[in-house]
């Protein structure tokens, strides 16, 4: 049997106001449960000690889009102490809500911020995701075609959300190298 994960190797952090990120930060620990055995306690970025998340190897970090482009409050709060990081050497994955009609030439702005403040500061990043599927002029979190981020719409497509969810969380498994929950029989 392969050995899991220990719970430092991977933290999930979420900024919400709504709870609607916080929700998908509770799909996303989910499913990876069911694929690694590891269990996650989604963390507010709002409580949390920035200077702990270089102790990852892993991060996934949620956050929402606000108002036109910009970073869900709580994160706002914290972006000049999560520019100050040394991320080198971790991967970094992110996941976002926005609404794609409502803000087209904004769809996921927020994680673009966070996405070149990650890589600023010497992150990989991991869990790209192809812009197919998704109706909206221009996003900052978009590079070579793909978003930077797993892009979830629960006001426009959220019969989508449990799908995208299980098949991103497989995909940063598999880039993050993460070990396999195995059977025993």
């Amino acid at each position: 049997m392969t050995s899991l994960p220990s719970q430092s190797t991977v933290g999930l952090y979420y900024g919400s106001s709504n709870g609607v990120t916080q929700h998908a930060a509770g799909l996303i620990a989910d499913a990876l449960k069911s694929l690694t055995g590891l269990t996650l306690q989604p963390q507010d970025i709002r409580k949390a000690n920035l200077s702990r998340l270089p102790e990852h190897q892993v991060l996934l970090l949620g956050c929402s889009t606000w108002d036109i482009g910009e970073l869900q409050y709580d994160w706002e709060d914290q972006l000049e102490a999560f520019q100050a990081l040394d991320l080198t050497g971790v991967q970094v994955g992110f996941f976002g809500c926005g609404d794609q009609y409502g803000y087209p030439e904004t769809f996921q702005d927020a994680l673009g911020i966070l996405a070149a403040a990650a890589q600023a500061s010497g992150a990989a990043l991991i869990g790209k995701v192809s812009t197919a599927g998704y109706d909206f002029g221009a996003s900052r979190a978009v590079q070579n075609n793909l978003f930077v981020d797993l892009p979830l719409d629960e006001d426009n497509q959220p019969e989508l959300t449990p799908e995208r969810v299980q098949r991103w969380v497989a995909q940063v498994v598999h880039e993050a190298q993460l070990p396999l929950l195995t059977e025993t029989r």
